[in-house]
């Protein structure tokens, strides 16, 4: 496998998609909402596995509380102490992530008119 193979892993990779997800969450916390895998996949366009592997993520690492089931699904209630540090951090959130985080400007994998326009696909 050459290097750009595993660099397009390293940017396609669970981390990175729960940093993402964690983001979101972070965001419609702060509104004080909840977020679901349904609203998750709205927003971003991606398929049940890639969301269910990020908040298992994020769950299993502390970093968000909610209900969970067997089959993987989820709702996130409420972003953990550890999970607000890491994202009120850049340079804790670049390394835990390997995302460049930027809170003025947000930088996800999905379409650009969905990230500026988070809040009204989610109808909120």
């Amino acid at each position: 496998m050459n290097n750009s193979k595993l660099d397009n892993r390293w940017k396609m990779g669970i981390q990175k998609d729960a940093g993402e997800l964690l983001m979101l969450c972070y965001e419609r916390y702060r509104e004080g909402k909840e977020t679901s895998i349904e609203e998750f996949k709205k927003v971003s366009g991606w398929d049940d596995v890639r969301i269910k592997n990020a908040g298992r993520h994020l769950f299993k690492t502390g970093l968000v509380y909610g209900p969970t089931s067997d089959q993987g699904d989820f709702k996130i209630v409420e972003v953990l102490p550890e999970g607000i540090r890491i994202v009120e951090n850049e340079e804790i959130f670049e390394s835990t992530f390997g995302i460049k985080l930027n809170l003025g400007v947000l930088s996800f994998s999905w379409d650009i008119r969905k990230k500026n326009n988070y809040k009204s696909i989610l109808n909120i």
